[in-house]
């Protein structure tokens, strides 16, 4: 009993993640280079300041994947719009009434191309953006399109949404996950 404890631990660490700047300059750099030698053009494509001590309970190639497809989305779609064609990451976390806290990762492109939830969620699972509902769907995740406020230098936001991972021990929200991202 003690063995299946202790490996369900380690089980539930490697399924940590934080979400960091690192991460989405990783994520914004592997998506640019498929497009290198000016496939897409761009005139900015930035990562804000991100929080401290974000864990979510997903694996960390899920979180690649599901983050990599939201920006080559925003890449494509900026890239067929007119100058200026922007980019920006941010992250932000929310208290819910229940306690539970969630985690938004906002993709923002001046990228004037309708886009919808509905649309999004309409897609076809094997490719995209519908790999990303499925994916979510494994984390009790959801991805939503938000408009950008008047004066705002973006047109919308792709909002993928997770609840932030909790300390087991005593349910406060965890301030350090293991590092198991050189693996």
């Amino acid at each position: 009993a003690r063995f299946d404890v202790a490996l369900a631990r380690l089980a539930a660490s490697l399924q940590r993640s934080a979400v960091d700047e690192a991460l989405l300059r990783e994520v914004v750099a592997a998506v640019r280079a498929e497009y290198e030698a000016g496939a897409v053009p761009l005139d900015e494509i930035r990562v804000d300041p991100v929080p401290p001590d974000v864990i979510v309970e997903v694996y960390r190639s899920d979180l690649r994947i599901i983050l990599k497809n939201v920006v080559r989305n925003a890449v494509l779609a900026a890239g067929r719009d007119a100058a200026p064609r922007r980019i920006a990451l941010d992250v932000a976390v929310d208290l819910l009434p229940t306690g539970e806290e969630t985690v938004r990762v906002r993709v923002r492109d001046t990228s004037r191309e309708p886009l919808t939830t509905e649309a999004i969620y309409a897609r076809r699972v094997d490719r995209g953006l519908g790999l990303v509902t499925a994916a979510l769907d494994r984390y009790q995740g959801a991805i939503e399109v938000a408009p950008e406020p008047p004066g705002s230098d973006f047109a919308k936001a792709v909002v993928v949404r997770l609840f932030r991972a909790l300390d087991e021990a005593d349910g406060d929200t965890i301030a350090t996950a293991p590092s198991l991202e050189a693996a």
